[in-house]
């Protein structure tokens, strides 16, 4: 799995990640990030697009993403996207 580098390091001082209680809505940065960040991996391991941050080369940033999936809204264009 290629998650960002900041994903890690919360794993590494939190082992419960990503599987922690939901019981505490008030997600610091760094928690609220690697969520978000796992997210993101995981959409783009399903529409099969490249979703790494608009900071790493040659990827789509989050309005490209957002554009591809809108595209995809019809059952038939999903169906040929994801042949």
């Amino acid at each position: 799995m290629n998650v960002s580098s900041q994903s890690f390091n919360y794993k590494t001082y939190h082992p419960a990640f990503p599987h922690e209680s939901t019981a505490d809505q008030f997600f610091d940065e760094a928690q609220w990030r690697a969520y978000y960040q796992l997210g993101r991996f995981i959409a783009g391991d399903l529409l099969r697009v490249d979703a790494r941050p608009a900071d790493a080369s040659g990827s789509k940033g989050i309005a490209d993403l957002y554009r591809e999936l809108d595209a995809l809204r019809d059952d038939a264009t999903l169906a040929q996207h994801l042949a």
